[in-house]
């Protein structure tokens, strides 16, 4: 029989510290970046975006700020859902589970952010498809930054059944501390008036993950906290 070894969640009436819900308020919005790349001027566009998205076969539901200014545009606050009674979905979280169960707790984690590395990017690719030259001032290059201000420790409820069947109540990131992280970027309209890349990378920015009250709904390990680059 496979047996769980998990580390128990943090008391949740321990009031010691702020809640995630507090510094997540505070800081999704201020964070520790300090380079915003439509801070300096009014943006031209600031919305936030809800979408539903096929990412490997998996349905998705995807929310977002998306600020849009005469540099380019950048995006703040993002966050997935995955759509849980889609097979293609529990497969991808089936495969983290298992992981996680026998305790190669370092894969577990790799397997989400690479996922959630692969949801911002679709984002990101979506953005540029909808960009109107009519919108930007013609000739020059623009710019672009995805911008996450978490450290984050994959939280998990799983079980096995009588049957050791892996059963998923959640997987998901829990933030565990302040940090920054921008994808930044470069991008141009070619004579098609598609928008392009011309080259992008990721720039840390400050922060080092000081752990901030973690409220999870199943378990995590304490050691685990990574900053906000990890996953971009």
């Amino acid at each position: 029989m496979m047996m769980l070894f998990l580390y128990a969640c943090a008391d949740k009436n321990d009031l010691s510290g702020p809640t995630v819900e507090e510094v997540y308020a505070e800081n999704r919005e201020l964070g520790s970046c300090e380079f915003y790349l439509c801070d300096e001027v009014p943006p031209i566009k600031w919305d936030t975006i809800t979408d539903t998205l096929g990412i490997r076969d998996c349905q998705v539901y995807v929310t977002y700020e998306k600020r849009q200014c005469d540099e380019g545009f950048e995006v703040r606050n993002f966050d997935f859902t995955p759509n849980m009674s889609d097979p293609d979905c529990m497969d991808i979280l089936d495969s983290i589970a298992t992981f996680w169960l026998a305790e190669d707790f370092e894969e577990a984690r790799d397997m989400y952010n690479s996922w959630y590395r692969e949801i911002t990017l679709e984002v990101q690719s979506l953005i540029l498809d909808g960009l109107d030259p009519g919108d930007f001032s013609s000739g020059n290059t623009k710019s672009f930054q995805f911008i996450e201000v978490d450290c984050q420790t994959l939280c998990v409820d799983v079980f096995l059944d009588e049957f050791e069947n892996v059963s998923i109540g959640f997987i998901g990131h829990t933030k565990c501390g302040e940090s920054c992280c921008v994808r930044v970027g470069t991008w141009r309209f070619d004579l098609n008036g598609d928008a392009f890349i011309v080259g992008q990378g990721v720039q840390p920015g400050t922060g080092d993950c000081s752990s901030t009250y973690i409220n999870c709904s199943g378990d995590y390990n304490p050691e685990m906290c990574s900053p906000a680059c990890d996953r971009l």
